[in-house]
């Protein structure tokens, strides 16, 4: 069954991360079962073994919820305020 608030989730993942690998495909099933449709950046759909991978910002673009597998602590300022720019700019 579809839910009614949520109908797209954005996944995007760590480069080289084996946990990635792992729960990505957990996490689209588990999507896939709610009607709630996925996107997925280039690294999340190399885990997936698809080809239809997005950039971020894309995803972003896209989306109503991103979920970013990967640690923090490698993340530069410049960085998160990007991401807090791709976010405000697709609201």
């Amino acid at each position: 069954m579809p839910s009614p608030n949520l109908s797209a989730v954005g996944l995007i993942a760590k480069p080289r991360s084996e946990r990635a690998a792992t729960l990505v495909p957990e996490l689209i099933a588990w999507l896939d079962k709610r009607g709630i449709a996925v996107r997925l950046d280039e690294e999340c759909a190399i885990y997936a073994g698809r080809t239809n991978g997005l950039s971020r910002a894309e995803v972003a673009e896209q989306t109503q919820l991103l979920v970013v597998l990967g640690e923090m602590e490698h993340c530069s300022p410049r960085r998160a305020r990007r991401w807090e720019e791709i976010s405000h700019s697709s609201r």
